[in-house]
């Protein structure tokens, strides 16, 4: 397994045991973190990156689970750098954006099963999203859900 995790997540170790045995018996998915959910658009015509992490947490509704703090098999790796679609690795590469999501559609599409998530202690999410507060990272900008919206599109 490799546990891929962005620089500025904290995860505590009971959860990290938790995520590495969801894994063991789910190995040729991802298994993460951070859920969110793809739904249509409005208009019919693409998709919608659909991120709200509480009601997410809560009710357990995904479609997505982000590399930002997930197991997967090494092999992926390789079929992500070898097997991403040029037009996907375009868009990803213009936009320094995407690249989780991509991954989990790579996953999703070889193995035609869902993610799985591994839910946190709400006072963890919770400490996180305080640490995020002020902080002007690639999701702070005013069109990033539409820039996502587009990755799954």
């Amino acid at each position: 397994a490799v546990f891929n995790v962005d620089d500025d997540v904290r995860m505590p170790c009971p959860a990290l045991r938790r995520g590495f045995r969801a894994w063991r018996a789910n190995r040729d998915v991802l298994v993460g973190y951070y859920p969110r959910m793809h739904k249509p658009s409005p208009d019919g015509c693409g998709w919608r990156y659909v991120w709200n992490d509480l009601e997410m947490w809560w009710h357990g509704d995904f479609s997505i689970v982000l590399t930002k703090a997930a197991f997967m098999k090494t092999s992926y790796l390789a079929m992500y750098a070898r097997g991403l679609p040029r037009a996907a690795r375009a868009y990803i590469d213009a936009r320094k954006n995407c690249e989780d999501i991509a991954m989990q559609l790579l996953v999703s599409r070889a193995t035609r099963k869902p993610p799985v998530y591994v839910r946190v202690p709400l006072r963890y999410y919770l400490w996180a999203k305080w640490e995020g507060f002020g902080v002007a990272g690639i999701s702070s900008s005013a069109d990033h859900h539409d820039v996502r919206g587009g990755c799954i599109t």
